[in-house]
């Protein structure tokens, strides 16, 4: 099982797959606005330097999880990677 793959599968839809997580760390005495402002460039230098490009037009960053411990916030992100779906991937409703 792959990094991230533990968080909430059920989310999944078919033809996704959880591929590549990363958990963004930040203190809780931070201001709400700095907080989502280092959130998103820490998120935007984890997607340039990954393995696997993020493709804009498949895949979807999610949050999957969010914790508050003592002094800090961690915010759980994960690529949902869609895939091309084949026929037998694709079920045909009967009317």
């Amino acid at each position: 099982m792959r990094k991230g793959a533990r968080l909430f599968p059920e989310c999944l839809a078919k033809g996704e797959d959880m591929s590549d997580s990363t958990t963004v760390k930040l203190p809780k005495a931070m201001p709400l606005a700095k907080r989502i402002e280092e959130a998103s460039k820490q998120i935007s230098e984890w997607l340039e330097n990954l393995d696997s490009p993020y493709n804009d037009e498949k895949d979807r960053l999610q949050l999957t999880k969010m914790e508050s411990n003592a002094g800090e916030y961690c915010y759980h992100y994960s690529i949902i990677k869609r895939r091309d779906l084949s026929v037998s991937d694709v079920s045909i409703r009967k009317r």
